[in-house]
């Protein structure tokens, strides 16, 4: 388990470039295994699920978008071979009356 990524939601998270991640209440390296007992999520959680929320938001639109033009080409192109049919086939009518 990459031990950083849990720690970035963590309000206790020290960092420095000799050390790196230390732990605020023991200034101690991270050491556990799957999660921290000890862990506060206050602010840069908050931060990071509304950041996820707002992409997830963004991602859910795009995706209509590509939906709604997807079956509108399908659409206007079914259309388009109707009326190019009807049309040929009004000529076609036409002209077999006028000869």
């Amino acid at each position: 388990m990459n031990l950083a990524r849990h720690c970035d939601l963590c309000e206790n998270k020290m960092t420095s470039l000799e050390k790196g991640i230390t732990c605020k209440l023991t200034n101690k390296k991270p050491n556990f295994n799957n999660t921290c007992s000890k862990i506060t999520l206050d602010k840069k959680f908050q931060e990071k699920l509304e950041i996820a929320n707002l992409e997830l938001e963004i991602m859910r639109r795009n995706q209509k978008s590509a939906h709604l033009t997807f079956y509108g080409t399908i659409i206007i192109g079914f259309l388009l071979i109707l009326l190019g049919y009807f049309f040929l086939t009004g000529i076609y009518i036409a002209c077999s009356y006028g000869t």
